[in-house]
């Protein structure tokens, strides 16, 4: 696992950062939302939680975020806000 919730939860949220993740090739995330997007995560309360927590025990977990297209093709927002991304799906975050 590169790129852990909990990492992409801190740089978005806690460090104030737009994530711009870049997709694998071969990614179901690639062929859902293009090679790469710009995005601003989406958490729940209870997830807040949940990161806040697994941050604090040095936990790292992969699975399913959702977020907002800030800055690109925005056809498939509604997706992303709904479906979300896989984090295993992220080849690079700039």
């Amino acid at each position: 696992m590169k790129f852990s919730r909990e990492r992409l939860y801190q740089i978005s949220k806690i460090e104030g950062h737009q994530i711009t993740p870049s997709f694998k090739y071969d990614s179901k995330s690639n062929h859902d939302y293009g090679n790469s997007i710009t995005i601003d995560l989406i958490v729940s309360d209870e997830l807040q939680e949940e990161l806040l927590a697994n941050i604090k025990e040095g936990k790292n977990t992969s699975g399913v975020l959702y977020a907002e297209i800030l800055a690109g093709d925005k056809k498939h927002n509604e997706r992303l806000k709904t479906v979300g991304f896989h984090t295993d799906d992220i080849y690079e975050v700039y």
